[in-house]
């Protein structure tokens, strides 16, 4: 399989896996905010619900889900990019740049999160 082959399916499931990972890591941190008290949450679409419950399900099953999923397709990538023929050199230097991506991708996420925090907590105080 050459380069190409290889690029176009390794940079979908990438980029795939950055934005499981991200979300997940990014929605844990909301609903932590949310059963601490700092934030509130509304869910239009239901008629009765208890946030606390909703929270509560999505912090210990879904996100965590989506963190495992993005994991899982990391690995995935890797494999397939092992048995490629990609050369051992590049894919270290390709991991490393991806986890910086990985990195920064959460970092904004979750400093989105922090931020919009952060302007309601200051409007508030006011």
């Amino acid at each position: 399989m050459n380069k190409d082959e290889s690029a176009i399916l390794l940079t979908p499931t990438l980029l795939g896996t950055a934005f499981l990972i991200a979300h997940g890591v990014s929605r844990i941190m909301t609903k932590a905010l949310l059963l601490a008290g700092f934030i509130t949450m509304n869910f239009p679409g239901f008629v009765e619900g208890d946030v606390r419950d909703l929270a509560l399900w999505d912090l210990l099953f879904y996100e965590p889900f989506f963190c495992f999923l993005g994991m899982l397709a990391g690995l995935t990538a890797a494999h397939y990019a092992h048995v490629s023929g990609v050369r051992q050199s590049s894919f270290r230097r390709g991991f490393i740049l991806y986890l910086i991506m990985v990195f920064l991708l959460t970092a904004l996420f979750a400093s989105s999160i922090l931020l919009t925090l952060l302007i309601k907590l200051a409007f508030k105080c006011q």
